[in-house]
């Protein structure tokens, strides 16, 4: 009989992967932290190999978990996260309606889908579940409101989405502070000095924290995000940022974001993955950048260096 090695197997059993995509893959890798280039040789950095033990399926939402911590809005984004990773990104599917003009006249979109997906996660967890949190050390229970089944028939939400992106929340957030309290104990014993109060995820520089705590949110999200930042063109089409540029336009069969208030418009944006139809790319999950943010944002060497042909003030 006729003998194959195993390495001809698998080049049999596997489809070879399309090089763009595997560029494009590594790219964002070293745009996100995650390896360091030596000669020809990539490398897993320190932030590599935390992001390489964190349970989240998106690299973006990886990074931008990491950077909540210092923006003081880890719950947020890990909320956030959960939302898009139980959804698969199809956001309609959190509803039971496919009517986005009714979908908007439940909710306010007030800087875009990501942050839409914080509020409706707020408001679920508020009726269904105690929480517990601490202020000056103090532990405080928070009881439920209840009522969650007639609030979702109400504004149009699907209660049992809602349950199982919970507790992918919950696995979500212990997968996460796991890296966190490993790099804490590391940053401890590095030095006697250094406290919690002094201690920074996989950077020396404080960020700007801002009294809103959703600026905090989508400042954490862009440094993921950033290599998805694209740009509004006059005729209501988006341009990426990142080299390739692709332009694109938004499913008004399936956006809500294009549906917000007209005087509500955003230079900038940023997506969470795009789709090819026909020819045509759509942008999946839309959220603008406030202006406030794009001073801070252009003022981080790693994201101004790619972008500084695509932003300005």
């Amino acid at each position: 009989d006729e003998r194959v090695t195993l390495n001809e197997f698998f080049k049999e059993l596997l489809d070879i992967p399309d090089m763009d995509n595997v560029q494009q893959g590594i790219i964002r890798l070293y745009y996100t932290g995650m390896i360091v280039i030596n000669g020809n040789n990539a490398l897993l950095s320190p932030l590599g190999k935390a992001m390489g033990n964190i349970r989240i399926n998106s690299i973006e939402l990886r990074r931008a978990m990491i950077s909540a911590y210092n923006y003081k809005c880890f719950n947020e984004v890990c909320a956030i996260t959960s939302m898009i990773e139980g959804l698969g990104s199809k956001i309609l599917d959190l509803f039971t309606t496919r009517d986005l003009d009714e979908i908007t006249r439940l909710w306010h979109i007030e800087t875009g889908e990501f942050i839409l997906l914080l509020d409706i996660f707020s408001e679920f967890v508020l009726r269904e579940y105690d929480q517990v949190t601490y202020e000056n050390g103090k532990k405080i229970k928070i009881h439920k409101i209840g009522g969650t089944k007639s609030w979702c028939k109400k504004f149009k939400i699907n209660y049992d989405k809602m349950v199982n992106i919970y507790a992918l929340y919950l696995e979500n957030q212990r997968s996460v502070q796991n890296v966190i309290n490993d790099q804490l104990q590391l940053h401890l014993e590095r030095d006697v000095t250094n406290t919690e109060e002094n201690f920074l995820l996989f950077t020396d520089k404080p960020p700007i924290i801002y009294p809103d705590v959703r600026l905090n949110v989508i400042r954490a999200l862009v440094d993921g995000y950033f290599i998805n930042i694209m740009k509004q063109n006059a005729n209501m089409t988006y341009t990426t940022c990142f080299p390739s540029l692709v332009r694109g336009s938004l499913d008004k069969r399936q956006s809500l974001f294009i549906h917000m208030d007209k005087e509500q418009s955003y230079k900038y944006c940023f997506y969470n993955i795009y789709a090819s139809v026909s020819m045509t790319k759509t942008f999946n999950i839309v959220n603008g950048i406030p202006k406030i943010l794009i001073k801070d944002i252009i003022e981080d060497d790693n994201i101004y260096n790619i972008f500084k042909n695509c932003l300005t003030i």
